[in-house]
């Protein structure tokens, strides 16, 4: 029982831990700026990052790519886009950067892998306006993988609008290279680690219940154990009573069957001497 109560602490210690950082993403994910004011507007679906679903391990990548867009407002359509414009600018809320979903006309063809990188839209679910941000970008595991490929990729002729950005983050294009550390985590990121440490502590919560479920149950077993160990010595003692009952009853029924015998004798010789002293009185 020592053991799994140390085991259900455990997981309790766990889930604070997973709480406490579930909050704290929560918070770094919630903190907004002029576009989150833009929120909850007519037409605005919510914030690009809130619209994507990317492939886990890609997160530092789409973000890279997308850049300050991935927290940028998302609006059904132009018309909305320029009335959340219009917005930003009646409440002075700064700079605003507004995506359109529905972009209207033909969608712009996708890239194909090149040199082994991966197109950005084949890991990313998103609306079509956001693809289309992403539709001149290719992915590299890393920064060996993207100089590698770079000459395949310089000799397409949309060499120019082609950029090429690793899972670290990292952005190559033909006449810039932004990357490095000290990169503060994207929306997207902070998003996916909090859903992640969501799911876990959902997961170890479940473990949680069934720990002590089990600690439970061992204790109902532990307690049932007592009672019939209880049980059993009471039953022993109410034995021990009854054979020493039994033994003093067998005691004085033997000592009253050797006093019978002790008396039977003393009649017996009295019944002799009785009779000896009748022949003597006759011969007499």
């Amino acid at each position: 029982i020592d053991t799994e109560r140390e085991a259900l602490h455990a997981l309790e210690r766990e889930r604070d831990a997973l709480a406490a950082r579930v909050s704290a993403l929560s918070q770094a994910v919630d903190a907004g700026d002029g576009a989150s004011g833009l929120v909850g507007s007519r037409g605005i679906r919510g914030l690009v990052s809130d619209h994507l679903q990317v492939r886990a391990g890609f997160e530092a990548a789409v973000a890279a790519a997308l850049g300050t867009l991935v927290d940028a407002a998302l609006a059904d359509d132009l018309d909305a886009g320029l009335a959340a414009l219009e917005r930003a600018h009646a409440a002075e809320a700064g700079r605003v950067d507004v995506v359109l979903a529905a972009i209207g006309g033909r969608a712009s063809a996708g890239l194909s892998a090149v040199g082994g990188l991966t197109p950005a839209t084949d890991v990313v679910t998103a609306p079509d306006g956001v693809l289309a941000l992403l539709a001149r970008t290719l992915i590299a595991d890393d920064l060996d993988a993207a100089r590698g490929a770079w000459p395949a990729v310089a000799a397409l002729p949309e060499a120019d609008t082609i950029s090429v950005v690793t899972r670290a983050g990292d952005v190559l294009t033909r006449s810039v290279l932004r990357g490095g550390s000290g990169a503060g985590r994207s929306r997207l990121e902070l998003t996916a680690e909090r859903d992640a440490a969501s799911a876990a502590l959902t997961e170890v919560a479940t473990g949680i219940e069934r720990a002590r479920g089990a600690l439970d149950d061992t204790r109902a077993a532990l307690a049932s154990a007592k009672q019939q160990a209880v049980d059993a010595l009471a039953a022993v003692r109410d034995q021990d009573a009854q054979r020493a009952a039994r033994s003093e009853q067998v005691s004085r029924a033997r000592a009253q069957a050797e006093a019978a015998e002790a008396e039977a004798a003393r009649l017996a010789t009295a019944l002799d001497a009785a009779r000896d002293a009748v022949r003597e009185a006759e011969q007499g």
